[in-house]
């Protein structure tokens, strides 16, 4: 005979699992890529809980993020939000899978080439005065080595001549609804099930 305190255990643990599925998501990142091979953005992209798409744009910070003069022209509003952005790009976006070698290649991404490191710029606001700033999420080559996130010490404000295009990141949150996690319907079912089983042996009892 099996301890009621098993019972117990388990209707908590399927009361928490039953939470922890209505507030997870199992949303998987896809991969905007053209009909040339070209790598322009992704969706369902996750930087740091939030989720959000996001496409690979050339040109200046002044004219793809509205003048890039003040803190809510941005995507992010300081250095630690920008960072984790330009990281699950590196994790999540330039990859190397069945749509590409993106990781190995930049050239295959919008706007980057083969001979640089392929940055891709994330601005965003200082948190001390109002000083604008920007990371990268920088995809070397192999030969240029090891994929990383780097911060620009210059104003991208000041970028204004021919040769100040670059490829900037636009990212946009959107909503995801809960998503059951499959792996955990078992434990669910199993709670639930000792939930009735308790209940028909209270009831026999009284009997």
């Amino acid at each position: 005979m099996i301890h009621p305190i098993h019972f117990k255990t388990l209707a908590a643990a399927a009361c928490l699992t039953f939470a922890t599925m209505t507030s997870s998501w199992a949303v998987p990142v896809t991969l905007n890529v053209d009909q040339s091979g070209q790598l322009f953005g992704a969706s369902n992209v996750n930087v740091d809980g939030n989720i959000f798409n996001v496409e690979f744009l050339e040109g200046s910070c002044v004219s793809l993020f509205t003048g890039c003069d003040n803190p809510s022209d941005f995507d992010f509003g300081d250095q630690i939000g920008a960072v984790a952005a330009a990281q699950a790009l590196l994790d999540s976006v330039i990859i190397n899978g069945p749509l590409g070698n993106f990781d190995n290649d930049p050239s295959l991404t919008r706007g980057l080439n083969v001979f640089d490191v392929g940055s891709i710029r994330i601005p965003y606001q200082r948190n001390l005065g109002f000083n604008f700033l920007l990371a990268s999420a920088n995809n070397r080559e192999p030969s240029f080595g090891a994929d990383d996130v780097t911060l620009g010490s210059g104003d991208p404000r000041t970028n204004l001549t021919a040769f100040s295009r670059f490829t900037y990141a636009k990212f946009t949150q959107i909503s995801v609804s809960a998503v059951p996690l499959p792996a955990a319907l078992p434990l669910m079912g199993a709670g639930f099930a000792a939930l009735g089983f308790m209940g028909w042996r209270r009831k026999r009892k009284a009997a």
